[in-house]
Order: structure tokens, then C-alpha cells, then sequence
């Protein structure tokens, strides 16, 4: 009985697949593995799982385009503490000057704002405040002003007006084109030599006044200004 039973496990035994020969692991599947083969750890697994699932999501999320940037608000000059609009005309940006009420009077009084107002191109070399009181003999504002003397307020209104837009470019161009001075022709029939000095417009007018401009290209709706620190006047 015991020989039997002995027999009987050898015989079992020889019949065992051999799992270490490939040709045997292959009939019993992919469980059928050597005892030595160590699986995947599960954390690492589930971490190259969730790489994979952000992936896929980055590539569905569409790219943002760049926002275009805002244009740059545009910039215009000061006069006097306050902003000169090229929408403006050139009696309403004298108005807003700090630096121009007593132009802004002389204009005003010598029946000159409806011009300055209208449409038109014009080019206006405008004296400060400062010019009236230092290059004018103490009085002569005040008796400018008197309604009686408005003949010869206009007169000088006049002397610093010009017809048509000149601006900085326009008047160094004709400077050249006239050999080193260009001539202008005012409102009140006088010529005005314009010269360039160290870079800067000088306007001479009929008597030899010279006023050089401080600021050019004060652009307005019916033409342009130029800052002066000298006031001009008519023939004599």
C-alpha cells in the first residue's frame, strides 16, 4: 500500500509543467509567470495613469490668444497749463492758455474771434502775457484797449496774423527755398522776415521788433500757432 501511494506522487510529480520553459509558460497565459517577476507597483501606476490623463486634457485645451494691446491715447501739446485740442480752433485754445489772456483780450476786442473762430487756415504768432508786459512801454496795453484806440488794436492784432497753415516744417522749408529767410505777408498787408537762429524761428517785422518763437506747432482746427516772447506791430 505505501509502495503504491509512493508511486503515485512520483508519477504526479513528473507530470508537473516545467513554468521555467517558455514553451510550457506560453500554454498556461500571461498568469504563468517565474516566481522571481515582481509586479508593477501600484502607486507608480497610478501616477503614470494620472500624467497621461492631464496630458490628454492639455492637448484638448485650446491655446489663448493673446489679447491685442490698447492703442496709446494720443498726446497733445500743453500751452499755459492746459491742453491744446487739434479739434479746437485757435481762438477757443488761446482761450484755455494760461499764458495768452491778454492776446485772447486784444483779439476779442479788436472784433478778431469771429475770425480766429471761422473755418479757414491761418497762422497766428502769439505773444504771452510776459511779452505784452516786457517788450511793450509801460501803459500801452491799457491804451491799446481803449474802444477809441481800436483802429490800432487791430492794427497790431493783425501784424501777427498770417493766411494759411505754416507749421514748423513749412516754414524751415521756405526759409531754405529763400536763401536763408522767408517773407510772409500779415493780415494787415506788412511782410514778416522769418530767419532760423541757432536752430530757433525768428519773426522780424517792418520796424526791425524781433520775436523769436518759443513754441511751435500748436495745431488747431483752422490752422496753427506759434509762441513768441516779443510783440509784433504794424508798419509804422
Amino acid at each position: 500500500m505505501t509502495t503504491a501511494m509512493t508511486r503515485g506522487r512520483r508519477d504526479a510529480s513528473t507530470h508537473r509543467p516545467n513554468r521555467s520553459n517558455p514553451a510550457t509558460l506560453s500554454l498556461y497565459g500571461p498568469s504563468a509567470r517565474n516566481d522571481g517577476d515582481c509586479p508593477m507597483p501600484k502607486l507608480l501606476l497610478s501616477r503614470l495613469l494620472a500624467l497621461s490623463m492631464v496630458a490628454a486634457v492639455a492637448a484638448c485645451v485650446p491655446a489663448q490668444k493673446e489679447q491685442p494691446q490698447a492703442p496709446a491715447a494720443p498726446s497733445y501739446p500743453t500751452v499755459g497749463g492746459a491742453t491744446m485740442y487739434p479739434n479746437y480752433t485757435l481762438y477757443q485754445n488761446l482761450q484755455n492758455s494760461g499764458d495768452h489772456k491778454t492776446l485772447v483780450s486784444a483779439i476779442t476786442a479788436a472784433g478778431a474771434a469771429t475770425r480766429l473762430s471761422s473755418q479757414g487756415d491761418f497762422t497766428l504768432f502769439a505773444p504771452t502775457d510776459t511779452a505784452f508786459r516786457t517788450s511793450l512801454p509801460n501803459g500801452t496795453v491799457e491804451a491799446l484797449m481803449d474802444p477809441r484806440s481800436r483802429p490800432e488794436l487791430t492794427g497790431v492784432v493783425n501784424a501777427h496774423i498770417v493766411e494759411g497753415a505754416k507749421p514748423r516744417s513749412q516754414i524751415m522749408s521756405d526759409i531754405q527755398s529763400g536763401g536763408g529767410h522767408a517773407s510772409y505777408r500779415t493780415l494787415g498787408g506788412a511782410n514778416l522776415r522769418i530767419t532760423l537762429e541757432s536752430g530757433r524761428i525768428v519773426v522780424t517785422d517792418p520796424n526791425g521788433r524781433r520775436a523769436t518763437v518759443e513754441q511751435a506747432d500748436i495745431a488747431s482746427a483752422n490752422g496753427v500757432f506759434h509762441v513768441t516772447q516779443s510783440v509784433l506791430l504794424p508798419s509804422s
